[in-house]
């Protein structure tokens, strides 16, 4: 399976050092050179961006112009996508109690409901803590009503972005637990007003000594 770019900068990049020219600099300029790896990631990724930082969306028309990016052009995207990851990352770090329903991220499975270009989305947010795929993110968007629900898989910038915007809002979970009446984390009916305000039921609450 190929590496999504941003998986790929994240594996190759410096979490205290921004990319420099000397990283887009090498003597082995061959198809599987770090340089060539990283100017792929960069390319391809700026090709699918569709927001709306004006840098980016310049990069994404020079591509598109010119078939290829310059080396500092490369440099100044990969540093954009640096800068996503580590937002990504800080916002998945394990919740403590006085950050639950807060804008990171608990382990496990827990569900979140944020608006997005001024829509109510849902979704389902997976991290395992064990087995084979422990420190992966599995992302999904629901549809439908609890306990029936579509899931589609978000993945490479969309997941980025969206991770971002849930890690954003501190009443991501809780919303989840007031639109839908169902438990943030477990996804069991909220049968009470104190549980439906806070989007957790108690036996969750209890779990996380909260």
């Amino acid at each position: 399976m190929n590496e999504q770019p941003l998986d790929v900068v994240a594996r190759l990049m410096n979490t205290d050092e921004k990319f420099t020219d000397d990283d887009l600099t090498d003597i082995y300029y061959g198809p599987g050179s770090r340089v060539r790896i990283l100017k792929n990631a960069a390319e391809a990724w700026v090709s699918e961006y569709n927001g709306t930082f004006q840098y980016l969306v310049d990069m994404r028309r020079d591509l598109e112009s010119y078939g290829v990016l310059s080396a500092s052009k490369a440099r100044g995207v990969l540093n954009c996508m640096r800068n996503e990851i580590l937002r990504g990352q800080k916002a998945s770090a394990p919740a403590t109690s006085a950050e639950l329903g807060g804008g990171t991220f608990l382990p496990g499975l827990n569900r979140y409901a944020v608006t997005i270009d001024g829509k109510l989305r849902f979704f389902s947010l997976n991290q395992p803590t064990e087995g084979k795929w422990k420190g992966s993110r599995f992302l999904d968007e629901l549809f439908g009503a609890p306990g029936d629900f579509r899931k589609e898989a978000i993945k490479g910038n969309a997941k980025f972005q969206i991770l971002s915007a849930i890690g954003g809002d501190p009443d991501a979970l809780a919303r989840f637990g007031r639109e839908l009446g169902a438990c943030g984390v477990c996804g069991s009916p909220l049968t009470d007003a104190a549980s439906r305000e806070a989007g957790i039921g108690p036996v969750c609450m209890a779990k996380l000594g909260v």
